[in-house]
């Protein structure tokens, strides 16, 4: 994990072997009684990284974007069912 606040946010980073990949991000903001969350992602803009991005990248990025939803859309399932099973994340 590289950061926690409880309650507002929190981020991890993926390794590839050994190194930085990508950097996750949600980010909880109270709102009408819920909370509004926001999930992001940066990658690392370096060496093979950059290779990658240079023509990929739009594809990468259209693909993380279409996750990010899901993954959201899942959580929301799971907060207004009440269940509190975070194992239904899982991809």
């Amino acid at each position: 994990m590289t950061h926690c606040e409880p309650g507002r946010d929190f981020g991890f980073t993926v390794y590839l072997g050994g190194k930085r990949l990508n950097n996750w991000r949600y980010r909880l903001v109270p709102a009408d009684g819920g909370t509004d969350v926001t999930e992001s992602f940066e990658l690392e803009h370096r060496g093979m990284a950059r290779v990658y991005w240079a023509p990929a990248g739009w594809h990468r990025s259209r693909a993380n974007g279409w996750g990010m939803r899901q993954t959201l859309e899942r959580a929301r399932t799971i907060v207004e069912a009440g269940t509190g099973s975070a194992g239904t994340l899982d991809r």
